[in-house]
């Protein structure tokens, strides 16, 4: 789904568009240019840059999350890298992640993410059940002040599910064989 918005600012034509692929691929642009030749050109420029980059997203994995998540995975999509893919294919391997976020009732929180990869399970329970990684990538936040909604409670989980992964991914990059199990 994408939108196509034109108007003149400044004496300048201005193309602004927004390009939707999948539910978490979004991009919006706003170009200016002399003309709206040239705009439709940066534009369509723009655009090929922005496939290019939602093409570049590493191939099937699979994962086991123990904390609130709608679309188990969907957070991380950005994160998991090809060469990770092409070491730990979903059919074999699977991302285990335990993380929480806990309030506190006087204000502020603690939280802690970690993630790790290890062989699948060959059981019905293997969506929701998983074997402890060995090795592990973690990653702690503490929060102090002001009270935390539970919104607020799951985006830092979120964030620090994502922190702990980029750790994981970080160090499969960094050695010879991403060998990161």
């Amino acid at each position: 789904m994408s939108s196509l918005f034109c108007s003149v600012q400044n004496n300048f034509q201005v193309l602004q568009s927004t390009f939707r692929m999948g539910s978490n691929a979004v991009a919006r642009f706003s170009i200016g240019a002399p003309d709206m030749k040239h705009a439709a050109k940066l534009m369509l420029i723009a655009f090929f840059l922005f496939l290019a980059a939602k093409s570049a997203v590493a191939g099937p994995f699979s994962m086991v999350c123990h904390f609130p998540s709608k679309n188990c995975g969907s957070e991380v999509t950005d994160i998991v890298s090809d060469r990770f893919t092409s070491r730990y294919p979903s059919s074999k391997w699977q991302i285990v992640v335990l993380a929480e976020f806990t309030p506190y009732s006087n204000g502020g929180g603690v939280g802690y993410a970690i993630a790790g990869v290890s062989r699948k399970i060959s059981s019905p329970q293997s969506a929701t059940q998983a074997l402890v990684p060995h090795q592990r990538f973690v990653s702690t936040s503490r929060r102090v002040g002001r009270n935390i909604l539970a919104s607020e409670a799951v985006e830092e989980t979120i964030q620090l599910v994502r922190e702990a992964l980029e750790q994981m991914v970080v160090a499969c990059e960094n050695t010879s064989n991403c060998n990161v199990e």
